[in-house]
């Protein structure tokens, strides 16, 4: 596995100011997944520093993370509990069915090979396993790419990408748009951010 350490700084980080819209999506999600997979044994692939492995770990039989930064791994340890593995997300070191639930929460988008990755979330589920995916809406307007992302599936990619390999995808969008004059500034700062390629 080659280690990349262009993506530590990208991450989520224990510690790192954020705005309080920015945390609610966090942990939103952690707790969405938390009940979706109560009480199962559980991966999360491009899980950065594991910074919804309290929430897991508390409503879940096991908790595994996985990231390929092994910088991102090393603080995790220093800050939560779980079992951490280095690993990238296409080849994952895990038996056939050993989950009941997988997550990818902010990394699809980094993958080079989406399709192999949605694969090996299908081969380590168990039947009637399920797997949530957390992506930024690239439809959205003012949507800014993060540095070194290769693709974001729009809500028709992933549903696409989920039902080829063998899942029932549901859709959600969680979070609406600001529509105050400052959230409306911002969209427009992103999108001559994204023209100059900033």
């Amino acid at each position: 596995m080659t280690v990349d350490s262009r993506y530590v700084p990208l991450t989520e980080s224990w510690g790192m100011p954020m705005p309080a819209v920015e945390q609610d999506m966090v942990y939103s999600r952690y707790r969405f997944f938390a009940d979706i997979a109560e009480g199962g044994d559980v991966v999360e692939v491009g899980a950065g520093q594991g910074l919804g492995n309290e929430e897991l770990i508390e409503r879940c039989q096991s908790v595994v993370s996985c990231d390929l930064e092994i910088d991102n791994i090393a603080r995790a340890r220093d800050h939560v509990g779980g079992r951490f593995l280095a690993s990238d997300a296409q080849r994952l070191p895990f038996s056939d069915h050993s989950f009941d639930a997988a997550a990818a929460c902010e990394m699809i988008y980094y993958v080079a090979d989406q399709k192999v990755m949605m694969s090996e979330l299908r081969r380590v589920l168990r039947p009637g396993g399920r797997a949530f995916i957390v992506t930024a809406n690239p439809e959205r307007p003012g949507f800014h790419h993060s540095p070194h992302s290769t693709h974001y599936p729009s809500a028709r990619d992933l549903h696409r990408l989920l039902a080829s390999n063998g899942f029932e995808p549901e859709i959600y969008g969680v979070f609406p748009l600001d529509q105050s004059f400052k959230g409306r500034l911002l969209r427009l700062a992103s999108r001559v951010a994204t023209k100059l390629h900033l």
